[in-house]
């Protein structure tokens, strides 16, 4: 039998749970229920918005980077191609003008004026580039462009004087002459000697000599390249 204590017991027992259960069916915690659950997936939602924008973030920088390798690799290469043609510019026009070495290769100068023309237009493309991100103190864009444009004119005259029959090709040894100690101003008089419109000639090569002084050299700027880009 149940004691009379412990009938009361249970009739508590169950009058608190009938409480607790009228309780949670209570429109109040169902508000604090569902508060909390918006809580959570409002926390959820931006700690996860912040995930998104930190991988959009990193994958602008990279972006960024990327291109701006692409800025700097395109003018260390450019640089390089460009003095590598001026500081053989004599040199071929020399041979491509020599009887012995033009019966070799009659296209050597027409080759090179393409490849002038190619950098030129390389150099023309990426101009805003090039004068957003370099000072002209290491990187002269408009010197580039002057002498780029120097060669590609004395090229094509040369190439037309030659296709007109009208360039003395010498087949032996020819002396260098020596202008005032200058043997590169004495190189571009005994290249002019060779055509028929000498004086014409000498002034384009005389203009080529004195640009490519003003240009100088580029290994201050291929320096600041490597570091910008590490191109090794």
């Amino acid at each position: 039998m149940i004691s009379g204590l412990s009938l009361c017991r249970l009739i508590m027992n169950r009058w608190q749970f009938e409480q607790l259960i009228d309780a949670l069916d209570g429109p109040d915690w169902w508000s604090i229920g569902i508060t909390i659950v918006n809580a959570l997936i409002m926390v959820w939602l931006g700690i996860s918005q912040y995930k998104l924008q930190k991988r959009q973030t990193e994958l602008q920088q990279r972006q960024t980077e990327a291109q701006e390798y692409e800025i700097y690799k395109r003018l260390y290469m450019l640089l390089v191609q460009v003095h590598n043609e001026v500081n053989e510019f004599m040199h071929n026009v020399s041979f491509g003008t020599w009887g012995t070495y033009y019966q070799a290769d009659k296209e050597l100068l027409v080759r090179k004026e393409k490849s002038i023309n190619q950098l030129k237009n390389d150099l023309l493309t990426n101009y805003v580039d090039y004068e957003l991100k370099f000072s002209k103190g290491l990187f002269d864009k408009e010197a580039y462009r002057q002498i780029l444009n120097t060669m590609s004119a004395i090229l094509f005259h040369v190439n037309q004087a030659i296709e007109k029959d009208e360039v003395n090709m010498p087949v032996g040894s020819q002396q260098i002459p020596s202008i005032d100690g200058d043997m590169e101003k004495g190189e571009a008089f005994a290249l002019a000697g060779r055509f028929k419109h000498m004086e014409f000639m000498l002034q384009g090569f005389m203009n080529f000599v004195n640009q490519k002084r003003r240009l100088g050299s580029c290994e201050e700027a291929l320096k600041v390249i490597k570091e910008k880009c590490k191109i090794d």
